[in-house]
């Protein structure tokens, strides 16, 4: 009995404890789904940040057009649109964009297109034939992920008897050299600054120097006249005041310059030998590279489904 007993008291019911399920580290494919999703997911808005701009650029486009036939409406003038018939008539002479297109490799690595020629406006103007055109570029904002239409406009003036010029109407500018300056009596000469391959000419026709200087809230920052045309260029679209104001005040000054306008089969046989140029497309590389990243986005993509099927 006590042998039992002590038996007894001796029995304990012990569980058996259960084994510990032995966890394992997240499997490759585990780790590599999130990851590749996430990579997919900042392709798709990188991807977007370029599609973006050049969607909206439709929109500005069908708005310029409707201002260009405004523009038109109000001088009895023509539109045309793209290339070659929106191209300026001094392109051969002066690139659009010009240091986007010929500066070193680090600025074309922003530009992701090639120069597009959309609209221009021909009109007669006080017997002078003006051409005003517009071209856009698709670049990036330097050391920014901003993709932006930048745009510049050029107003051409027939201008046949006028001599070779450089023209800065709004402040005093010696840093040109090309051409020798022209001696210009004050108040002009503290104002302004004009080089000429014909300074006494030049410097004889005060009443073109007056009209600088009383429209000069509506000018250019600078102008040039070669080859038979007034011409500028600047950052921006035409606006109305481009097409009436200055442009009447460019006209005022060449008809104080050198009277009255030539004819028009002059100025058209001028025309014809004014230097024709096709321009390097400036976007190789980043376009590459943009395809690059549709390439990319693709595969991230395609790898993304497969590892969540299969996983």
């Amino acid at each position: 009995m006590a042998s039992s007993r002590a038996a007894g008291g001796s029995h304990r019911d012990f569980c058996l404890p259960t084994p510990f399920k032995t966890v394992s580290p997240a499997s490759p494919v585990g780790l590599t789904m999130p990851l590749s999703w996430f990579a997919v997911i900042l392709l798709t808005l990188y991807i977007l940040s370029l599609l973006w701009p050049r969607w909206s650029s439709q929109r500005r486009l069908s708005k310029r057009s409707e201002d260009f036939r405004r523009y038109a409406a109000m001088t009895r003038g023509y539109v045309f649109h793209g290339s070659p018939q929106a191209r300026p008539w001094t392109n051969g002479l002066r690139p659009p964009f010009g240091r986007l297109v010929f500066r070193n490799f680090l600025e074309r690595v922003n530009v992701h297109s090639d120069i597009r020629y959309e609209h221009a406006l021909e009109f007669i103007r006080h017997g002078r034939r003006v051409r005003i055109s517009e071209a856009s570029i698709f670049v990036r904002r330097l050391n920014t992920s901003y993709f932006w239409d930048k745009i510049e406009h050029r107003v051409e003036i027939q201008a046949l008897r006028a001599p070779t010029m450089w023209v800065t109407p709004l402040k005093r500018s010696d840093w040109y050299d090309a051409l020798p300056p022209v001696p210009l009596p004050e108040p002009y000469a503290s104002q302004m600054s004009i080089h000429s391959d014909a300074p006494d000419f030049v410097a004889r026709a005060l009443p073109a120097f007056e009209v600088l200087a009383r429209r000069k809230k509506h000018l250019p920052y600078s102008f040039q006249v070669e080859r038979g045309v007034l011409h500028y260029a600047t950052s921006g679209p035409a606006t109305e005041e481009t097409v009436t104001l200055t442009v009447d005040a460019l006209v005022a000054f060449l008809d104080r310059l050198c009277g009255p306008a030539a004819g028009q089969h002059q100025f058209a046989a001028a025309l014809a030998t004014l230097p024709q140029r096709e321009y390097p497309d400036p976007s190789r590389f980043a376009r590459g590279m943009e395809f690059s990243s549709y390439v990319l986005w693709l595969v991230s993509l395609v790898f993304s489904v497969v590892s969540t099927i299969t996983g």
